[in-house]
C-alpha cells in the first residue's frame, strides 16, 4: 500500500480540541484542513484556475460531489503533554497574540498541547496508486505546515508552531530536518521552487482570489533565539509595533475586523517559530498576498507596512 508517514514536533502551545473546547485533542479533520489550506496555497501559481484546484482538490481530499479522499489519515503519538495556561497580562506580547485563547474562568479552563510533545500523520492511499506529480504535491503540503505553518487556535500568531522532523513515503526516507538558519532558508527556497511548473506571471499582477504562493508573496527569518518563549514574545513584539506605527486608516491591510472597519479578513501575515534545536527556535514571517475584500482586491497601504515588518525582521537576523 502507498503510504506517507510524516512526524511533526510541537513547538508552542497548541489550542485544538473536539466537543470538550476545554481539553486538548489532536483531531484527523483539523490536521487535514490545514493540510488542504497548505496545498491550495501552493497550486495556484501551478494551476491559476479555480475551477480545476477545486477539482484536484476533490480529488485528493474528497469532497461531497466526489465522495471520500484518495487517503486515510490517522494521527498517532505516545504521549501527548497537556497543560492549563492561565491568562497573562496585557503587557506579555502572548496575551496580545493569543487573544481568544487565554480566557478562562473558575470552573473551565481550556487545555494546550505542550512544546515537544510529538506526532505522526500517517497517509495511506485507498485507490490506485497516485501518480508521482500528485504524490509530490502532497509532499510538499506536509512540508510547507511543518516549515511556516501551524494547527489549532491563533496559528497565524505563532500558536501551536510545527516543525516537521520526519518525512517518508514508501521509497524514501530522504527528508533531514533543517537544523540551522541557513538550512531552514534553503528549504522553504526549495519548497516554493517545487510547486511545479509555473505559468508567466510578474511581481505587480493582480493578487489571487484566494491565499497562496505568487510572486507577491514574501518571508522573512529573524536571529535564532535560544527560549522558543523569547523567541514567540519577540516575534509578536515586533508584529505589534509594526502594526501601531502604521497608519490607522491602512491597519486593515494587516486583516479584519480593527478600528473602524467590522469587514472580516484573515490576516495574510503568518508567524512560525521552528525548532532547529534544544538551544535555537527560529523566528519566521510569511506573506501571503491575494484579493482583499470583494470590489477592493488591494488591502489599504498595498501591503508596505508588512513589507517594512518582514525587512525589519531580515534586518535583524543578519546582525
Amino acid at each position: 500500500m502507498q503510504t506517507i508517514r510524516a512526524t511533526y514536533r510541537v513547538v508552542t502551545p497548541l489550542s485544538s480540541s473536539g466537543a470538550d473546547q476545554a481539553k486538548a485533542e489532536l483531531r484527523p479533520p483539523s490536521f487535514k484542513g490545514a493540510l488542504r489550506f497548505w496545498w491550495r496555497a501552493l497550486a495556484w501559481e501551478r494551476l491559476r484556475d479555480v475551477k480545476r484546484i477545486r477539482q484536484e482538490e476533490a480529488g485528493l481530499f474528497g469532497s461531497a460531489a466526489q465522495g471520500q479522499a484518495s487517503f486515510s489519515l490517522t494521527l498517532s503519538s505516545e504521549a501527548l503533554s497537556e497543560e492549563s495556561c492561565t491568562g497573562w497580562p496585557s503587557s506579555d506580547p502572548r496575551a496580545y497574540g493569543g487573544y481568544g485563547l487565554l480566557e478562562t474562568t473558575k470552573t473551565r479552563r481550556r487545555t494546550f498541547i505542550l512544546p515537544g510533545s510529538e506526532f505522526t500523520a500517517l497517509l495511506c492511499f485507498r485507490r490506485s496508486r497516485l501518480s508521482s506529480d500528485r504524490l509530490q504535491e502532497l509532499i510538499n503540503a506536509l512540508t510547507a505546515l511543518g516549515l511556516l505553518g501551524g494547527l489549532g487556535g491563533r496559528s497565524r500568531r505563532g500558536w501551536g508552531s510545527l516543525t516537521l522532523t520526519d518525512l517518508a513515503d514508501s521509497h524514501d526516507g530522504a527528508w533531514r530536518h533543517p537544523a540551522t538558519k541557513v538550512d531552514f532558508e534553503e528549504r522553504v527556497r526549495q519548497l516554493i521552487e517545487a510547486r511545479g511548473p509555473q505559468q508567466a506571471s510578474n511581481r505587480n499582477a493582480a493578487p489571487p482570489p484566494y491565499t497562496s504562493f505568487t510572486p507577491g508573496a514574501s518571508w522573512a527569518t529573524g536571529t535564532p533565539v535560544e527560549s522558543a518563549v523569547e523567541a514567540h514574545k519577540e516575534l509578536l513584539e515586533r508584529y505589534r509595533e509594526a502594526l501601531k506605527a502604521t497608519p490607522r486608516d491602512e491597519r486593515a491591510e494587516f486583516g479584519l475586523p480593527r478600528a473602524r472597519r467590522q469587514e472580516r479578513r484573515a490576516s495574510p501575515v503568518f508567524l512560525h517559530l521552528h525548532w532547529l534545536s534544544e538551544q535555537e527556535f527560529l523566528p519566521v514571517a510569511l506573506y501571503l498576498p491575494a484579493a482583499f475584500l470583494p470590489g477592493e482586491s488591494v488591502a489599504p497601504g498595498g501591503g508596505g507596512a508588512i513589507l517594512n515588518f518582514l525587512r525589519a525582521l531580515t534586518e535583524d537576523g543578519r546582525r
